[in-house]
């Protein structure tokens, strides 16, 4: 079997304190990039009024990018970007990236699938706002519709707030295969976990946590608001009591602005392992902990 978890690799990079922070993670040479996340700093308790993200994606693929901004009013804040990678320089490891993009909309949504014999790592979003600004709230995996266990989907919701600016949003998923394993068998398995808050709250956050002894590649966050709004500031690995990310639990956290405006949140974390490629395998996901919000959430935008 070829091991993989133990492969894992994670780079940090955190920005300057600015209105619109951003920053890049670039893998060194030899690695692949499969995953990534990123947290507006201090994320225990945001800038207030707040910043929020609005990308956090892979640039190309050797690099992760994540960029916030405040929002009518200054509100500096700091941004901690993180990449997954495995070192590959016999390239035995076939990753791909998959986008689609939206119609230019107020509230756009938009998701994309792996193909067939890719097993999903991670995924992204980008707003490509163009005004006053329009924000991520939602950014996570989707297991198949038809109710296989299938984790294969990268879905994304975007909103502005208060001024009128429609934008497009791009969504991304990462998924990876074992070049040497044979068609139906991509030599991973996936162990997708989620958790979700119960009690709307003006600043919902939590983490998510998978089976020890494995390390994270990606997660998601999906910010459940109504009313005025409540936008992301955190999809990314937890911080330690420092500021060096966790390799092991994914943070989601949100914030309402200005007006007050309840919300509950949902995280996803993501953690690859290696299967015997000669044996039959899909994108194998096991649902470990928590609930699946649906997707008819009334909380849904």
């Amino acid at each position: 079997m070829v091991t993989f978890n133990q492969s894992i690799c994670q780079f940090t990079m955190e920005s300057q304190i600015v209105s619109h922070p951003s920053a890049t993670v670039k893998v060194p040479k030899g690695f692949k990039l499969i995953g990534g996340g990123a947290i507006i700093y201090p994320f225990s308790e945001p800038p207030n009024p707040s910043n929020f993200l609005t990308a956090s994606y892979p640039l190309d693929p050797e690099t992760w990018f994540a960029a916030g901004k405040d929002h009518e009013i200054s509100s500096p804040g700091s941004i901690i970007v993180s990449a997954f990678a495995i070192p590959d320089a016999d390239d035995i490891w076939d990753v791909k990236i998959v986008s689609a993009t939206s119609d230019v909309l107020s509230h756009p949504k938009v998701t994309v699938a792996l193909p067939d014999d890719y097993v999903l790592t991670s995924g992204g979003a980008f707003v490509d706002y163009r005004g006053a600004g329009n924000m991520l709230t939602a950014s996570f995996p989707r297991a198949n519709p038809d109710g296989d266990g299938d984790w294969y989907i990268w879905e994304a919701h975007s909103k502005d707030h208060d001024v009128s600016d429609p934008a497009a949003l791009t969504v991304y998923a990462i998924g990876i295969r074992l070049r040497s394993a044979p068609a139906g068998s991509p030599g991973l398995q996936n162990i997708v976990t989620t958790s979700a808050t119960t009690d709307p709250t003006d600043k919902p956050q939590i983490t998510t946590t998978g089976p020890a002894g494995l390390v994270l590649t990606g997660g998601g966050a999906w910010d459940h608001w109504s009313g005025a709004g409540n936008m992301l500031t955190a999809s990314g690995p937890a911080p330690d009591a420092g500021t060096n990310a966790s390799a092991f639990t994914w943070l989601a956290s949100g914030t309402d602005h200005i007006t007050s405006s309840p919300a509950t949140i949902s995280g996803w974390a993501i953690y690859p392992e290696a299967v015997d490629a000669l044996q039959p395998a899909r994108r194998i996901a096991r649902l470990k902990t928590g609930e699946i919000p649906p997707l008819d959430s009334p909380y849904r935008p």
